[in-house]
């Protein structure tokens, strides 16, 4: 995917808590191809087609900042 958006999980309506954004350097090219996210360090792991691990810290806000990336050496599409 191409964009993301923080909603309350506690919501049946699925309401986003911030509005919805573009994921951080993605493309039609290079979509997110997974998340996961540490509650205890409100800590957001996204994976891209291009392989790449980037972690961000989500703070609270709305906004992402890049904790740092990492490329693991492994073929093309496997992350």
């Amino acid at each position: 995917g191409l964009q993301m958006a923080k909603v309350d999980p506690r919501s049946t309506a699925c309401l986003p808590l911030c509005p919805v954004l573009p994921v951080p350097n993605t493309t039609p090219n290079n979509p997110v191809t997974g998340l996961a996210y540490n509650e205890s360090t409100n800590t957001l792991y996204i994976t891209d087609g291009s392989n790449v691990i980037r972690w961000y810290s989500v703070g609270g806000g709305c906004q992402l900042s890049l904790i740092f990336r990492c490329i693991p050496p492994i073929g093309a599409g496997e992350v």
